[in-house]
C-alpha cells in the first residue's frame, strides 16, 4: 500500500507544476488548495485584464455563477480567489490593464511592468520592493501621478504619453533633460 504524501512532499512537487496546472489540479481537488496557495508560483506572463486574468499562455475569464448555497459570485471575486492569499507570485512580465481582478494585498515579483493607461500609482502598489528595480517598465505618463521618481523605477523605462497637457509636457521635461536614467 502507497504511503500518503507529506505536506512538505506537496509543496515541493507543486513547485514545479506548471501554473495553469496548478489551478486545474486543485480545482478538482478542492483539499489542496491550502497547500497550492503556500507553494510559490512563478510564471512567464501575467496579466490582469477586465474580468479576465492571462496566466502564461492561458486565460482565465469569468462569468458571475450561484454556488452551491445559491449564492450569486461575481465575475470579479471568481477571478480574484484564484490568486488571493498567495505567498509568492514571481513572474518575467506583468501588465495591468485593469484593477478590478487584482486582490487586495497581492505583492508580485516582477521583471517588467505594462501599466497600459492606468495611474503607475496604482500599480506599484502591488509590486513587491525585491521587484526593483525593475528591468522593464512600460507606463502611460499622461494618467500617472508627478510623485513617482521615475530614474530609480526601471533599468530601461518607455513612457507614452496620450494626453500631452501642460503638467505632462513639464513631467516629460523634467525626466528627459535631468534624466539619471540613460535607458529612457
Amino acid at each position: 500500500m502507497a504511503k500518503p504524501w507529506t505536506y512538505i512532499s506537496l509543496k515541493a512537487v507543486f513547485e514545479h507544476v506548471e501554473a495553469n496546472k496548478r489551478l486545474k489540479i486543485i480545482s478538482h481537488c478542492p483539499t489542496l488548495r491550502s497547500i497550492e496557495k503556500e507553494t510559490p508560483l512563478h510564471l512567464d506572463y501575467l496579466s490582469f485584464r477586465k474580468n479576465e486574468i492571462r496566466i502564461n499562455t492561458k486565460s482565465i475569464q469569468s462569468k458571475p455563477y450561484k454556488n452551491k448555497a445559491g449564492m450569486k459570485i461575481s465575475a470579479i471575486d471568481r477571478l480574484k480567489s484564484f490568486l488571493k492569499e498567495r505567498k509568492t507570485i514571481r513572474t518575467k512580465e506583468l501588465e495591468v490593464l485593469d484593477l478590478s481582478c487584482i486582490p487586495e494585498n497581492l505583492k508580485i515579483n516582477a521583471d517588467s511592468v505594462n501599466s497600459g493607461d492606468l495611474d503607475f500609482a496604482l500599480v506599484l502598489s502591488f509590486l513587491h520592493t525585491s521587484s526593483f528595480p525593475l528591468k522593464f517598465l512600460r507606463m502611460n505618463i499622461s494618467n500617472t501621478s508627478a510623485n513617482i521618481a521615475y530614474a530609480n523605477i526601471a533599468e530601461k523605462l518607455v513612457i507614452r504619453a496620450v494626453e500631452v497637457g501642460r503638467r505632462t509636457l513639464e513631467r516629460l521635461t523634467d525626466i528627459l533633460f535631468n534624466a539619471r536614467n540613460k535607458n529612457i
